[in-house]
């Protein structure tokens, strides 16, 4: 069932029947080169930056109640 509703994604997406996710990332490293990896690092430095943001939020933040 599961793998009925990925291919299905991946055929809404415009990927041609019997490719994968796997094979679209293989094409961009090729194309790339060495600047592949900038994409999930940066996303793992931003989503972490992000996360700690929200956690210095959450803790710094005061009631305006008067509690």
């Amino acid at each position: 069932m599961i793998d009925k509703v990925y291919h299905a994604l991946l055929w809404f997406a415009g990927f041609q029947k019997g490719e994968h996710i796997s094979d679209m990332l293989a094409r961009q490293k090729k194309r790339l080169g060495v600047w592949w990896w900038f994409f999930p690092i940066s996303t793992i430095v931003l989503f972490l930056a992000f996360t700690i943001w929200v956690f210095y939020h959450i803790i710094t933040f005061k009631s305006k109640r008067g509690d």
